[in-house]
């Protein structure tokens, strides 16, 4: 059963993640589906408490960076990115693809391969 959880809460991260920078118009929502998704799992963890200490300070470190990203707040969507958004925007996008992370890129189900990935991501974001 906790190979499953944490499957799919990979899954679900890594697709998230993925698609995050797919279109300009559309990375407001993408980060907050991802900051969202960071939540639950918080949530789900303290239920079930499936998840290291260390993952889950790597997942706080991962939320409090892209927290400082564009996103939507699901009241007021932001429909307009400033040029200094727009640059931390393409940064993050660099990041992510450095890592291995976006469209064209296989994505292991491994929870194992997700953690490296996002210690190797949190120093660039």
């Amino acid at each position: 059963m906790q190979k499953i959880s944490r499957s799919f809460l990979l899954i679900c991260i890594v697709i998230l993640i993925a698609f995050t920078l797919v279109v300009l118009n559309e990375v407001n929502e993408k980060v907050s589906d991802v900051l969202q998704d960071i939540m639950v799992i918080r949530d789900v963890n303290s239920g079930i408490n499936i998840i290291s200490e260390q993952d889950f300070n790597d997942l706080d470190r991962l939320y409090q960076k892209l927290n400082d990203y564009p996103h939507d707040d699901r009241f007021q969507p932001v429909n307009e990115l400033s040029q200094t958004e727009i640059e931390k925007v393409i940064q993050l996008r660099a990041a992510l693809r450095e890592v291995e992370w976006g469209l064209g890129f296989s994505n292991s189900g491994n929870w194992n391969s997700f953690t490296a990935k996002l210690r190797r991501l949190l120093p660039h974001i």
